[in-house]
């Protein structure tokens, strides 16, 4: 995969012309994120940093080679054929695909701005299915899309979307972990600021 990822950052246009080349490169990638495995110690990380976690390092290489081949390729580029192998993860039972398609969706979101400004509803309906699901990891990950959401397409989704949002983190904000309440007052504070500015 490094062989690959690098080959894409090197030569991108090259890259672009080789047919498939994310439907057959990303599942891969995902499949790495998934290699995560339920801690139960995940939630006593009550700050949220997340270089303290201890992430597998095959985890960590597939969330990093996701951003570098989504930058490489030009998110805006491929943003239909990802969100497709997104989309197809969410739909899955298993908390694992749920959280690898919340992490490629975050790490999208911030290279595809253009392609994905006419979809924020749809996008955000998205995210909020997984926000208060039963799965602490999964609405961890969840909150990190809406971050990545938050930031990218602010103010539009300050100014025109708060009447989801705002509910969504309120409801987290008073739940019994404390490190999905840290999280959700994180981008609350986020969303403010980012409004403020």
């Amino acid at each position: 995969m490094e062989l690959i990822v690098t080959y894409v950052e090197n030569k991108p246009a090259f890259a672009r012309k080789i047919p498939q080349l994310t439907e057959n490169c990303l599942p891969i990638m995902m499949s790495m994120v998934e290699a995560i495995e339920e801690d139960a110690d995940w939630y006593k990380n009550i700050g949220d940093e997340e270089d303290k976690d201890e992430i597998e390092d095959l985890v960590r290489y597939g969330e990093e080679s996701m951003e570098r081949f989504f930058v490489a390729m030009g998110g805006n580029r491929i943003s239909s054929t990802v969100v497709s192998i997104i989309l197809n993860k969410l739909s899955s039972d298993k908390w694992q695909h749920q959280y690898s398609g919340l992490r490629a969706l975050a790490l999208l979101l911030s290279c595809a701005e253009k392609s994905l400004a006419t979809h924020i509803p749809q996008v955000l309906d998205m995210i909020t299915k997984f926000m208060s699901c039963g799965m602490q990891m999964v609405s961890w990950a969840a909150l990190g899309a809406l971050a990545s959401l938050c930031t990218c397409f602010a103010p539009t989704v300050q100014e025109e979307y708060h009447h989801v949002v705002l509910p969504s983190l309120q409801g987290l904000m008073t739940g019994s972990n404390q490190r999905i309440r840290s999280r959700a007052a994180k981008v609350m504070w986020l969303a403010e600021r980012v409004l403020a500015c």
